[in-house]
């Protein structure tokens, strides 16, 4: 488990993208956000709450800390985060990022996992990265590069599992839905309904 400091330090990273831009060239500086970035790696509730703070940008300090120490406390905010996700047309992870981040961040994450030399300490980096992708709805081949990139050092891995278990049977956020449903009824009612909220929990292992 990350200490206190480091899961600190992972929140005022991505809380700092929603200010500037992040400008990936300074070898010193990747190379330590990187580092810091690995312990998502080998802690999954410090990977869950940047999860977290990656879809919901605005997530309080405090908030963050709860579901980064795996606080029994966080739960409600996981319930609330799920019926967002899954049943609000209108939470459009894709305009939130537009609107608070400055920059692409699963690319950004990507080519920081890039600075890792060991493939198992890059994989908590790239499952927030597709994870990111996903839910914001990236194109296909986006999309499938992020996974491709995880499955490659995570075959096996829980995220990866799931998101391709959601993208082989047509789960997507609500508002991806509407947007696909608004285009192609028939295609769009094939989805289980009831299906949605499972991926969620097994993405955070909640």
């Amino acid at each position: 488990m990350a200490d206190r400091e480091t899961a600190l330090a992972v929140f005022e990273f991505i809380d700092s993208l929603r200010s500037e831009q992040y400008r990936i060239g300074d070898p010193t500086r990747d190379g330590a956000v990187a580092e810091m970035l690995a312990h998502l790696s080998d802690d999954a509730a410090l990977r869950d709450a940047a999860c977290a703070k990656l879809i919901s940008p605005g997530l309080e300090r405090m908030r963050f800390m709860l579901v980064a120490n795996h606080d029994p406390n966080a739960l409600p905010l996981f319930a609330s985060t799920s019926r967002k996700l899954w049943y609000q047309a209108d939470y459009n992870v894709r305009e939130i990022a537009n609107s608070e981040f400055h920059q692409d961040v699963p690319a950004l994450l990507w080519r920081l996992s890039n600075c890792l030399r060991d493939p198992e300490r890059r994989v908590g980096v790239l499952e927030a990265a597709a994870y990111m992708s996903f839910m914001q709805g990236d194109d296909e081949r986006v999309f499938s590069g992020h996974l491709g990139r995880l499955a490659a050092v995570s075959p096996q891995g829980e995220v990866t599992r799931c998101l391709m278990d959601a993208h082989d049977h047509g789960q997507a956020p609500a508002w991806l839905m509407e947007r696909s449903r608004t285009m192609n009824a028939s295609e769009s009612e094939s989805v289980n309904e009831s299906d949605r909220p499972g991926l969620m929990r097994r993405l955070f292992n909640r």
